[in-house]
């Protein structure tokens, strides 16, 4: 990894919702990096978008990549085997929804796995931080973190989803009626 990359994903707090917000790690963070790509919903719109009825469900990521391409984009979900592919993907201004290991959440909620919206990079050498939106927080400065990437690489699953304009439709994105 080398040099700097930002994208603008806006923060979103998937606690914003009320009564199911602490199980909207997954719509959230889709509704950002749709934010990112010019489809702007709320997160609530999106979750209800996404559920699964026959689990209850609502990270389930097929659901989640189907919903992201009924606006316009493509989507898909991959194994990523090194921090290269994020970088890959970040260099070509598309963020990265990343699964990260279960544990503690920034206040001290249990998680038995959680999503973060990874917007960009800053690295010299064989260190360097990972900047990412974390749907957790309740405000854009809890939402928008830096990490070392040694920690990112300890909490990562390595397991992705990625969005991205439709080339079919030139690249133009159908948005939702207000």
């Amino acid at each position: 990894l080398a040099g700097l990359r930002l994208l603008p994903v806006p923060p979103r707090s998937q606690r914003a919702v009320p009564a199911i917000g602490r199980f909207l790690c997954s719509p959230t963070s889709l509704a950002m990096a749709m934010a990112c790509h010019g489809v702007d919903l709320p997160t609530a719109q999106v979750a209800a978008q996404v559920f699964d009825p026959s689990s209850s469900l609502y990270g389930n990521w097929p659901f989640n990549t189907a919903a992201a391409a009924e606006f316009g984009l493509t989507a898909h979900v991959e194994y990523a085997a090194s921090l290269r592919t994020v970088q890959d993907y970040l260099l070509a201004g598309l963020p990265v929804i990343a699964s990260i290991r279960p544990g503690v959440l920034a206040d001290g909620t249990r998680s038995e796995g959680h999503l973060v919206v990874v917007r960009g990079f800053h690295c010299h050498g064989n260190s360097g931080r990972l900047f990412l939106n974390d749907p957790w927080g309740q405000t854009p400065s809890e939402i928008r973190q830096c990490w070392k990437l040694e920690r990112f690489e300890r909490c990562w699953k390595h397991y992705i989803y990625v969005l991205a304009a439709n080339e079919r439709q030139g690249g133009r994105l159908r948005r939702s009626a207000d």
